[in-house]
């Protein structure tokens, strides 16, 4: 029963958004920075119809470089992004 508990604390604390990176934001005391999730299911719906699954509090903003501080890469259409914006500890 832990390990469920664990499993449950542990993918509600953050989204894909802020990587594997949100426990940085935390430690350099930006924790406010760390994007939780929503639970809009979008990221379930867009699995169920077989399309990229992005998430909804990252997928739209374009004015941010990806994480890896390339340009935005796009989903056909271009509607959504692929990959998380940068983050930097800077």
């Amino acid at each position: 029963m832990a390990r469920i508990a664990r499993s449950a604390s542990a993918s509600s604390q953050v989204t894909a958004s802020s990587t594997s990176y949100w426990w940085r934001k935390v430690e350099l005391g930006r924790g406010d920075e760390v994007r939780r999730c929503i639970y809009t299911n979008d990221c379930e719906g867009l699995d169920q119809k077989h399309v990229p699954v992005t998430c909804q509090l990252w997928d739209r903003v374009f004015d941010e470089p990806d994480f890896g501080g390339a340009e935005p890469r796009m989903v056909a259409g271009g509607k959504r992004r692929l990959l998380p914006p940068r983050w930097s500890p800077a």
